[in-house]
């Protein structure tokens, strides 16, 4: 099997498994129907992936890369790092399929190992790449200072993607891009 063809076949079994757990949860989450909607076999899916933990340790290390790969883009990005950040957050909260297999993260992680790993790995790199742009705004901040803030916005950013699902158009009847940037910086005491 050429490294092609391999690669290819992963990248759509976390395509199709990305799909089914977003769509129906992690309760009628299976390999086998991950295969089935695939049109694979069952052993297919298992050569990849050989347990169902790994194929969700899988999915989730995926999605976390995508998410540090856009978080990276915040750091070569001039200017207004910040108000990039949260530009990038608000628009995370209207992608359904991301925060529904975020909340799976969640609920997988206290029940699969590898999931918890995956997302306690994503909170780490997450929580840097703010240290760093909050850095690139004060140099002269001390490196733990800027981690505690750093995970303070991140506990803002987190928090608010729960009640934006449940409180749009209820109880958050206001601009949240220009509320989330001004809490932000009130957090980092940017002037």
């Amino acid at each position: 099997m050429t490294l092609a063809k391999k690669k290819s076949g992963k990248a759509e079994i976390l395509t199709t498994a990305k799909i089914i757990l977003s769509e129906k949860g992690a309760r009628n989450f299976s390999m086998r129907e991950v295969a089935r909607a695939c049109g694979k076999s069952l052993s297919n899916v298992q050569y990849y992936y050989p347990s169902l933990e790994e194929l969700l340790s899988a999915l989730f290390e995926d999605v976390i890369d995508d998410s540090i790969q856009k978080l990276n883009e915040v750091i070569v990005n001039d200017g207004e790092e910040l108000k990039w950040l949260v530009d990038l957050i608000i628009s995370n909260f209207n992608d359904v399929t991301l925060c529904k297999l975020i909340w799976e993260a969640w609920v997988n992680s206290a029940n699969c190992t590898n999931s918890s790993y995956a997302l306690h790995d994503f909170y780490i790199k997450y929580i840097e790449q703010v240290k760093l742009i909050i850095l690139r705004k004060i140099p002269d901040m001390r490196d733990d200072l800027a981690k505690q803030k750093a995970v303070m916005c991140v506990a803002l950013f987190e928090g608010l993607s729960v009640l934006y699902t449940v409180g749009k158009n209820t109880f958050i009847d206001f601009d949240v891009n220009d509320a989330l940037y001004t809490a932000a910086y009130g957090i980092i005491n940017v002037e």
